[in-house]
């Protein structure tokens, strides 16, 4: 989470969002949506954090938070490795 978290409340989503109404002009409601959603999306789990805890147990969310992490490094490094991805 705290890797995603600046994005839904700091300055790095009012860039992303400029650079895509730029992208995608007279479409801001559908980025409006997307954002919306996402943001739902990101509330709704947040909100549950402690049903999940209760029912999956500390070591599978342990286990969980550590695939993510594996997860996250695997995209950051096909970023900044661009030849090991596949075509």
């Amino acid at each position: 989470m705290p890797v995603t978290f600046p994005y839904f409340v700091g300055p790095s989503m009012m860039a992303t969002e400029a650079i895509f109404m730029q992208q995608y002009q007279g479409q801001w409601l559908m980025l409006l949506g997307a954002a919306a959603v996402c943001w739902v999306v990101a509330a709704v789990i947040l909100m549950s954090s402690a049903l999940w805890q209760r029912l999956l147990g500390d070591k599978v969310l342990a286990a969980f938070e550590r695939l993510m992490g594996m997860l996250i490094t695997t995209l950051n490094s096909s970023d900044l490795c661009p030849r090991f991805t596949s075509p």
